[in-house]
């Protein structure tokens, strides 16, 4: 099947075993802010896990598979809650979707770039929201040095 067939089909993704790929589906392609979007979007997923690849992002044995799951509220109901790291990689993400919205709000752009701009921003802050107050609650249990650290310098950003 071809990807330009699929409707359900992920604008984007990347894969952990293959550092700083990025894939994007036909979907993406010809819209320049939702292909900008789903770039940014996939490069800091793959930044993310490099740096837990280095640095003590998660405490020495700490079996995130223990924390309880993360389940959206804009998810399917038969969709599967996130564990601590999915939720972790999702409100890094959209922290950093939120400030490219500022910035993209903040220059001399066109009508579709203003309204593509405000429902990025909409969906980062209610989203990233959503993840951070419960990642607030676990993320004592599970963030090593370097995750905390993280966590602080995005949250003061």
């Amino acid at each position: 099947m071809r990807s330009s067939d699929r409707r359900d089909m992920a604008p984007s993704g990347f894969h952990p075993y293959i550092p700083m790929a990025c894939f994007v589906s036909t979907q993406v392609v010809g819209d320049h802010a939702a292909l900008v979007e789903a770039l940014l979007h996939e490069a800091l997923h793959s930044g993310l896990e490099n740096l837990c690849t280095v640095a003590p992002v998660v405490r020495e044995g700490v079996r995130v598979n223990t924390i309880p799951r993360f389940r959206a509220s804009w998810a399917e109901l038969e969709a599967e809650p996130w564990d601590f790291m999915r939720a972790f990689h999702a409100w890094y993400v959209y922290c950093h979707l939120g400030a490219l919205a500022d910035d993209a709000l903040g220059e001399a752009c066109n009508a579709d770039a203003q309204s593509w701009a405000t429902a990025l921003k909409l969906r980062a802050v209610g989203r990233g929201g959503e993840i951070g107050r419960w990642l607030e609650r676990h993320r004592s249990k599970v963030l090593g040095a370097a995750g905390e650290k993280l966590w602080r310098a995005v949250v003061a950003a």
